[in-house]
């Protein structure tokens, strides 16, 4: 990548975008085998075991081993049981290792602003300041005393790679049960439910600016660190005053779930009725229990199932599916398919008083959620953004097979035009940059509205 600078300007990236330049090399040694076990025999139609091994030397962050153990149990016909585990990593990409350093905006405010004496949690936030200037952080709290609060809610952070970032390690366990019935009321019906714990540790990432507040005022002395006031106004904001985003190894990231799957093949003539045609319904979901986040290693950590804001960022719905209805006439070479899209409704994270807790028992919410809202006249609580209801769009579309190697297709999707929810990314920064665009989260909800599309597909 390119090193090229570009100004930000109408992109809502509130600062400049520097370029990569870097590279890293990466030699690999793997290899998988599949064992069948027993086969046709009492309550054991089959039983296989799978597995693998992958190693890996990166040239900037070392070797890495990875392995696999599975297992697959049928039952009989109507019944298959699965489980296994897996070691996998995640190296650092390119962005991750060499993003030049800039400053830029960040969504959260100084929850030490416009105050004329200083708790013992705010004297935490001077910290980095009072090392960099070589005097104590009374001496520092004196000098800086009143200081202003970040504008429009967006304090600055120094954004940058970090060449020395070691690999992700993850251990996922899965567990699970397949059917495919073979009863005759039952034909045409085929299911799934997986259980899912995913447990991700030497967490890369940028600590949310709202979350490195909070934990410090909370005690962590490795987030005051991070805390760089500028040295004569002592405000968060500009090129001087910042906290420091920079991707580290730090934490852990933990979640569980559910996914179930479903279909179902609807012909008339196996019911003995008259050729309609054929209508299969086919539906994915999703149940989220938790997503268990430590952005600070030694720090306290937060649960972003069922809610969204600066804290957690992008909404995270606790249930979302998908399901599909597609019919197919008897005689025409045409389809048509119907998509019901669910999005459950999520609360704004710095409202909730239990999201999550520091070494020192301080919830983070608490101290976030003030940070964030500090200078907001409606007090801690943000009234307007505290829910987004559950989402529903429906899409049709359909395909015409003109010819063998020839398919045209078209549709509308979000048929209804439902607009997406409007929310804060000023005062309170609910949708602020960089998950959230124009008042919204335009990678969830569908911003543009109603949208048609036709294609043709040919395969010579």
């Amino acid at each position: 990548m390119d090193d090229e600078f570009s100004s930000g300007d109408l992109s809502g990236q509130g600062g400049p975008t520097l370029g990569s330049a870097g590279s890293f090399d990466v030699y690999e040694l793997f290899g998988e085998i599949r064992a069948p076990l027993i086969e046709d025999k009492p309550f054991v139609k089959s039983l296989t075991m799978d597995a693998g091994y992958r190693f890996s030397d990166y040239s900037t962050s070392g070797k890495t081993d990875t392995y696999k153990l599975e297992g697959d149990w049928a039952i009989n016909s109507s019944i298959r049981l699965r489980a296994g585990y897996n070691r996998a990593v995640r190296a650092p990409n390119i962005n991750e290792l060499y993003d030049a350093a800039a400053v830029a905006n960040t969504s959260a405010a100084d929850p030490c602003a416009n105050q004329t004496s200083y708790s013992q949690a705010c004297l935490n936030t001077f910290i980095g300041e009072a090392a960099t200037n070589h005097e104590t952080v009374a001496q520092a709290a004196a000098r800086l005393i009143n200081i202003g609060q970040c504008p429009a809610a967006q304090c600055s952070g120094l954004f940058s790679g970090n060449a020395n970032l070691k690999p992700e390690t993850a251990d996922t366990y899965t567990a699970g049960v397949v059917f495919t019935p073979t009863l005759s009321w039952l034909r045409g019906f085929s299911g799934s439910i997986d259980y899912y714990n995913i447990q991700v540790y030497n967490y890369i990432n940028q600590p949310a600016a709202s979350a490195v507040l909070g934990e410090c005022e909370g005690g962590n002395m490795t987030a005051c660190g991070l805390v760089q006031r500028d040295p004569l106004t002592g405000i968060l904001y500009g090129s001087t005053g910042y906290v420091v985003d920079q991707e580290v190894n730090s934490g852990y990231q933990k979640t569980q779930g559910l996914d179930v799957t479903a279909n179902y093949r609807f012909h008339p003539a196996d019911w003995n009725l008259p050729n309609w045609g054929t209508l299969n319904i086919a539906m994915i979901g999703t149940h989220v229990f938790k997503l268990q986040t430590q952005p600070i290693a030694q720090g306290g950590s937060y649960d972003c199932a069922g809610l969204y804001g600066p804290t957690c960022g992008v909404p995270l719905p606790r249930w979302r599916s998908k399901v599909r209805f597609t019919y197919t006439p008897p005689t025409l070479p045409v389809s048509f398919s119907l998509d019901w899209r669910y999005i459950g409704g999520v609360k704004f994270d710095a409202n909730q008083g239990n999201l999550g807790s520091t070494p020192n028992g301080v919830p983070v919410t608490t101290v976030t959620g003030n940070s964030l809202l500090a200078s907001h006249p409606s007090g801690i609580t943000d009234t307007a953004d505290e829910q987004i209801d559950a989402y529903n769009y429906i899409d049709l579309s359909a395909t015409w097979r003109v010819r063998d190697n020839l398919n045209l297709r078209a549709g509308v999707t979000n048929l209804m035009d439902k607009d997406p929810p409007i929310l804060d990314s000023n005062d309170i920064p609910a949708s602020g940059p960089p998950e959230g665009n124009g008042n919204t989260y335009p990678g969830v909800y569908d911003s543009l509205g109603r949208t048609f599309f036709i294609g043709l597909t040919a395969d010579f």
